[in-house]
């Protein structure tokens, strides 16, 4: 298993977006502003695996984010489904992006994919971790 480094790159309404290159492709990870510790880290480490191979960590609801703002230092655990092939990239979706905030949407080099997982771009379920750098 790999880690990724990606830098922070943009702002957008309720979510932060790092990027980083893979083989002339950027991979792009939004993560929600409540789930990210303050002032916004400048880059993450990004794990991607089947679910079952990184170590889940437990999720925070909204409330508890807002009542208790260190537990946004802790690293995010999120599973994602597979929601389409782009043309370089495969986007996958949070599995519970409605209850719980952690990532959203996240845009995966399909080379990386290859690369990392038997199934490759056809991959329907992935697990990610994401720490703070």
């Amino acid at each position: 298993m790999e880690d990724f480094v990606l830098e922070y790159d943009k702002c957008t309404d309720n979510k932060w977006r790092y990027c980083e290159e893979f083989d002339g492709i950027n991979f792009k990870l939004y993560v929600f502003k409540v789930r990210t510790p303050e002032p916004r880290p400048g880059q993450v480490k990004v794990k991607i695996s089947r679910p079952g191979e990184i170590g889940k960590t437990r999720r925070f609801t909204v409330e508890e984010l807002e009542l208790n703002p260190d537990l946004r230092e802790r690293p995010i655990y999120a599973e994602l489904k597979r929601d389409h092939k782009r043309t370089e990239t495969v986007r996958y979706n949070p599995v519970d992006r409605d209850t719980l905030p952690g990532v959203g949407e996240t845009y995966i080099p399909i080379p990386m994919l290859d690369r990392l997982l038997p199934q490759g771009e056809k991959t329907k379920y992935i697990a990610m971790s994401v720490d703070w750098l």
